[in-house]
């Protein structure tokens, strides 16, 4: 499912299983992750460039 507004989303889940994420700006993406991991504790991989 797309949603428009990740950051709602996340507020009104019950859970998160899983959500992927495509941009150019690759270090925009590792600094997303890098807050995800810390203040949610959610585990990031990467499986494309982008």
């Amino acid at each position: 499912m797309q949603v428009p507004d990740l950051a709602q989303a996340a507020r009104v889940a019950h859970s998160i299983w899983k959500f992927a994420l495509s941009y150019e700006n690759t270090a925009a993406l590792q600094q997303f992750a890098d807050c995800v991991e810390a203040e949610l504790g959610l585990a990031c991989e990467w499986s494309w460039h982008d």
